[in-house]
């Protein structure tokens, strides 16, 4: 049961990545995290901006701040966007950015232990 409750919400998160790097403001809206979520992802990932601007759905700020940065889950209409993206991430111009696949809870916890116990650091 709880492997079907997960797999659901992973399907639900299919149209999402996690961006980690941008820093945190104070009084930040949330128009102001979409705004800088569309630059980085134009400029240091060389998305298109016409493509960002079509397929770019929400972001907002996720989880605690670490070192003066958290977290952004970017939601994008379809899911097949957000995938050509991460695929493309290697591509990046900025190392202080990075893109992540959006997992549930217990799929993040397995990969960290797949990259702590058995060295893995490209799970997919």
């Amino acid at each position: 049961m709880q492997d079907q409750i997960d797999s659901i919400h992973q399907y639900s998160k299919r149209s999402c990545l996690n961006l980690e790097g941008l820093p945190a403001k104070i009084n930040e809206t949330s128009m102001d995290v979409e705004k800088s979520s569309k630059e980085i992802l134009e400029k240091s990932f060389n998305a298109d901006k016409n493509s960002i601007a079509n397929e770019f759905d929400k972001a907002h700020r996720l989880g605690p701040i670490f070192n003066g940065h958290q977290r952004v889950i970017v939601r994008f209409k379809s899911h097949s966007f957000p995938n050509k993206l991460y695929y493309s991430r290697k591509n990046s111009t900025d190392p202080r950015y990075k893109l992540r696949p959006c997992l549930t809870q217990r799929r993040e916890d397995l990969l960290e232990e797949a990259r702590s116990q058995l060295s893995f650091f490209v799970c997919f």
